[in-house]
């Protein structure tokens, strides 16, 4: 291969990695502005090994724990016993309910 044809192709490559960082990064963006589960889910289908997969797939969990709070939190008020409720703890143990900040109705 020509040395002008291998310069040629090496600078090919360096641009395209460089538009790719920025698609990623404006994909991430484009993500963050939605906030959803949906654009999330997304873009970790396109990008499932980007710089940014890993805070997509924790801010995933934490949308869909915020989705689920008032069922597990309905289900406890019907249930009213301590377990139901210790159950909340365990499985959302840094969640808004702790320290008085919960639901409405939180005792």
């Amino acid at each position: 291969m020509p040395r002008q044809h291998r310069q040629w192709m090496l600078t090919a490559l360096a641009c395209a990695a460089i538009i790719g960082c920025a698609t990623t990064r404006s994909q991430w963006e484009a993500a963050k502005a939605r906030d959803s589960i949906e654009a999330y889910t997304d873009f970790l289908a396109r990008y499932p090994a980007s710089e940014f997969s890993d805070a997509a797939r924790v801010r995933t969990s934490q949308l869909q724990a915020e989705r689920d709070w008032p069922k597990f939190w309905l289900q406890a008020r019907l249930m009213n016993t301590v377990s139901a409720y210790q159950d909340i703890l365990f499985h959302e143990p840094t969640g808004s309910h702790r320290g008085g900040n919960g639901p409405t109705g939180w005792c």
